[in-house]
């Protein structure tokens, strides 16, 4: 995008002593031609690069190991080798956040997994369509894609999960090669998160993954404190920017109207919200803790106190009365999970 790669090129190419010329004709495309010489003849002692046995030795029949790296076959095996290394899955961490590597160039995958691989757990897609599916059967916590993909590319994806209410919430991070404004902006109208330019520095991938990351842990909390207040989430909705979307917030809505729907059923639980929603539990789960940071018991029990708060106020109901109406027939549960909420007993509370 920049002509980086091809000055890079030409470099490599003059100190192996090759040369590479280009035609070009418009609308027909290119043609990069590269001549290198083969053997070693042509390069001085100081540019040929001598290998060391496992002692440390000089390799006595290095000029036949060379020849070896000229081999079809032992390349494409290196390669082979290669990628079944790259492939391996990394022992997951749960307590790391999950990122979504979407990029169809597999060096700058792995080279963007190697980077990233200590600190996230990381899923990899080698195209949009690929990269959609998985975002939306495992729901992770930030999505790094590239623009320009075979099959679905990066606008397409961003506009398929942006418009799911699975993956609404997922931070989406685009790398292109595309320097121009309108690439930004139009890969930004689409719903990108945030934006980085090929060549770009991978310490500042880290730290934009990083900070979205924190933004969407921060926003989660302050809406765990609202669950319930339709008021209160459309306010934290206006004041986040495209944090929280549309899509989300309806979400939100309508994940508290069946709890309150079913509040007073003591059987109510994570299965049976999952199933209301159209989610499984897992998508529910994850979905709902990135953006509320609350589980789907948590927020059924948050819920339900609200509700109980409530109704201590208006001072209609006994205490055991309001237990039942809220789906707890446990009175000593009820009493406990209160104060552990609001740091009073229900009778104190009042």
């Amino acid at each position: 995008g920049t002509g980086i790669g091809l000055a890079l090129t030409k470099e490599l190419i003059e100190l192996h002593h090759g040369t590479i010329t280009a035609s070009s004709e418009p609308g027909m495309g290119a043609t990069f031609t590269v001549l290198l010489p083969m053997g070693k003849d042509h390069l001085s002692e100081n540019e040929i690069f001598v290998r060391k046995d496992s002692t440390g030795e000089t390799s006595k029949n290095g000029s036949e190991t060379d020849d070896e790296f000229l081999n079809d076959d032992y390349l494409i095996l290196q390669d082979l080798e290669t990628r079944t290394e790259l492939k391996k899955e990394v022992p997951v961490d749960c307590k790391l956040p999950l990122l979504l590597i979407v990029e169809d160039n597999d060096d700058m995958r792995s080279y963007i997994k190697s980077y990233l691989s200590g600190s996230y757990n990381i899923m990899e897609a080698t195209n949009g369509k690929e990269g959609a599916e998985k975002a939306i059967e495992h729901i992770p916590d930030l999505i790094v894609s590239d623009l320009m993909m075979p099959f679905v590319d990066g606008n397409e994806m961003i506009i398929q999960l942006k418009s799911d209410e699975r993956t609404s919430h997922i931070p989406i991070i685009l790398l292109t090669a595309k320097t121009s404004r309108e690439s930004k902006i139009e890969g930004l109208e689409t719903g990108a998160d945030d934006f980085l330019t090929k060549p770009f520095d991978a310490d500042e991938l880290l730290v934009r993954i990083k900070n979205l990351i924190e933004q969407r842990k921060k926003l989660s909390l302050l809406l765990s404190q609202h669950i319930g207040d339709k008021s209160q989430t459309a306010l934290i909705q206006k004041s986040s920017g495209k944090m929280i979307t549309n899509i989300d917030e309806v979400f939100i809505e309508k994940i508290t109207a069946v709890v309150q729907k079913h509040i007073s059923n003591p059987e109510l639980s994570t299965e049976m919200l999952a199933l209301e929603v159209a989610m499984s539990r897992m998508q529910l789960h994850r979905k709902l803790k990135s953006l509320t940071n609350n589980s789907a018991g948590d927020l059924i029990r948050n819920i339900r106190l609200k509700k109980a708060a409530e109704l201590l106020i208006e001072g209609e109901l006994n205490v055991t009365q309001i237990s039942y109406e809220i789906g707890i027939s446990s009175l000593s549960n009820f009493a406990k999970i209160f104060k552990e909420k609001y740091g009073v007993s229900p009778s104190e509370y009042v």
